[in-house]
């Protein structure tokens, strides 16, 4: 007589719960089942985590923001390289367009890159096509956040032009509120 053990049929078989695979074993990080009875976990999507066990949705533990990116099956998403940036569920980080760079690692954007000015709402150009006086040193100028040196003003945040004051733009032998320059 041989003695046999377990089940005689698979109808007596439990599923396995969502989140777990093979009699039970826990998804690792990184991975989730969203449905029972599953011999494998399938590994987070592209652009997004899972940072815990035992995942059940393809969400995992979230979406990776803007500035930020993961490859099918990350536990974190991994920050961009400043010069490089992301959107929002990104599987990897671009490099930013000719003359534009980054303020900093994990950005969602590009900016002009410094001794440039962004004119409308993609185009780069020089500050020197504004003439003396333009204060463009940093990153991230656009016309409306435009310094102007001393001794300079404009008459508007949207004009491009730059001005010398006079010297009649004194006032009491100081200069006039619009020729200090910032």
């Amino acid at each position: 007589a041989s003695a046999t053990t377990g089940l005689d049929t698979s109808e007596k078989c439990t599923p396995t719960e969502a989140g777990k695979y093979n009699n039970g074993k826990v998804c690792l990080q990184g991975t989730y089942q969203d449905q029972a009875g599953q011999t494998a976990c399938k590994p987070c999507p592209a652009g997004w985590y899972g940072n815990t066990t035992g995942l059940t949705t393809s969400t995992c533990s979230g979406v990776c923001p803007p500035g930020t990116f993961s490859l099918k099956g990350f536990t974190r998403c991994s920050v961009c390289d400043k010069g490089k940036y992301s959107r929002n569920a990104s599987d990897n980080c671009e490099y930013c367009p000719q003359f534009e760079t980054t303020l900093g690692a994990g950005a969602a954007s590009c900016v002009c890159q410094p001794g440039m000015l962004r004119r409308g709402e993609k185009t780069c150009i020089y500050c020197s096509e504004l003439g003396v006086g333009a204060a463009c040193e940093d990153a991230g100028i656009t016309l409306a956040n435009l310094r102007v040196e001393i001794g300079y003003y404009r008459s508007s945040t949207s004009s491009m032009t730059v001005y010398p004051c006079l010297p009649s733009h004194k006032v009491n032998a100081k200069l006039h509120a619009d020729c200090r320059g910032g």
